[in-house]
């Protein structure tokens, strides 16, 4: 999926880049290295008279786990229960009395 971002002025890419999926590539980048890109970037949407900017999206659609059962931490399946495990007590819910 492609997402057109609109351009107000040069300096708008910056805030596209750091607020999105671009952000670990900037952020790994020295604070000399950060300037320089953006100022180059900057200048070169400025000279080319950028209004806009297209960026990407992955996206996927997973179905939805099944509740009734689990898996457990070696993979194992067992029956999701509302049960605690054997030898695990639930606190008693005191009921409060009614007047």
């Amino acid at each position: 999926m492609t997402i057109v971002h609109a351009l107000g002025r040069p300096e708008d890419w910056w805030t596209i880049g750091t607020g999105s999926g671009f952000r670990g590539a900037v952020e790994r980048l020295t604070a000399f290295e950060r300037g320089h890109v953006r100022s180059v970037c900057e200048a070169s949407l400025r000279e080319a008279r950028v209004a806009s900017l297209a960026t990407n999206a992955v996206g996927a659609l997973a179905p939805k786990p099944d509740r009734e059962w689990q898996r457990t931490r070696s993979g194992a399946r067992r029956r999701a229960t509302a049960r605690p495990p054997r030898g695990v007590r639930r606190p008693r819910r005191h009921r409060a009395w009614s007047a």
